[in-house]
């Protein structure tokens, strides 16, 4: 049976969930193996001492003997993904907006704008605490990377607002949630800047389900999940396609 395997946090949710309701139907020809970061045993997933970091040693200990008891094609990771929410879920005291190159929309002029490479290198900044991951996974193997860029932004302010974690809720209070596009916008820079660090890491970058974005960009209500951040089993189970044929595809060439 082809196994699959997926280091990451909170954005494992919607993967769990779509595997569960498989096996439950029975529909289901591949093992799948979550390493969820956010599990006590797993935390902290590493620590800074002496400008070094050193890393969880429960996941080192479980993570090498998933490796030599099940054999994966490739390594999938799920981590980061909340970086888009973090400078553009609320309205900021100071509003601004972007221009994306060669995108022929015009931003709010009533906003300071942001230079491009600014928001671009502001964005990175941000997901770049996900890389020493990479070279600490590829120290347990000579599989390939592959990391899962997160779901667009949810829609929906009245959603929103209700939902949004409390660390949002005064943000959100006193400024409100920040336009749709804006977020979107936001969320594709991050993804620009999420592709870089993994092309810098020699790390193959699997882009989010285009066709779940609304008119905006946001996710579409039905990949939706009960809070303002993450996709639902609906996106998760498109997703889980995507890794499957993806893992497959790596076994059968290695087959050859």
């Amino acid at each position: 049976m082809l196994q699959v395997v997926c280091v990451g946090a909170s954005h494992l949710h919607s993967l769990r969930h779509a595997y569960a309701l498989r096996q439950r139907s029975g529909e289901i020809d591949f093992a799948f193996k979550i390493f969820q970061l956010l599990e006590d045993r797993y935390k902290p997933g590493y620590t800074s001492v002496d400008g070094q970091n050193v890393f969880n040693e429960n996941f080192g200990i479980d993570f090498q003997e998933y490796l030599d008891t099940s054999k994966p094609s490739a390594v999938f990771t799920y981590l980061g993904g909340a970086e888009h929410a973090l400078l553009s879920l609320t309205k900021s005291p100071r509003p601004f907006d972007f221009y994306i190159p060669g995108e022929d929309v015009q931003p709010d002029l009533n906003s300071e704008i942001i230079p491009y490479d600014l928001m671009l290198a502001t964005c990175r900044y941000r997901v770049s605490n996900m890389s020493p991951w990479f070279p600490h996974l590829r120290s347990f193997t000579k599989l390939p990377l592959y990391q899962v860029g997160p779901p667009p932004p949810i829609a929906g302010d009245d959603h929103i607002t209700l939902q949004a974690d409390p660390v949002f809720s005064e943000a959100i209070a006193r400024y409100g949630v920040a336009p749709a596009r804006l977020r979107a916008k936001v969320w594709e820079v991050c993804n620009t800047a999420m592709r870089r660090v993994c092309e810098e890491n020699l790390v193959h970058f699997v882009a989010p389900i285009a066709e779940a974005r609304d008119a905006d960009g946001c996710l579409l209500l039905q990949y939706r999940s009960h809070d303002a951040l993450h996709a639902n089993a609906a996106y998760g189970d498109l997703m889980l396609d995507r890794i499957v044929q993806i893992a497959r595809e790596r076994r059968d060439t290695e087959s050859i």
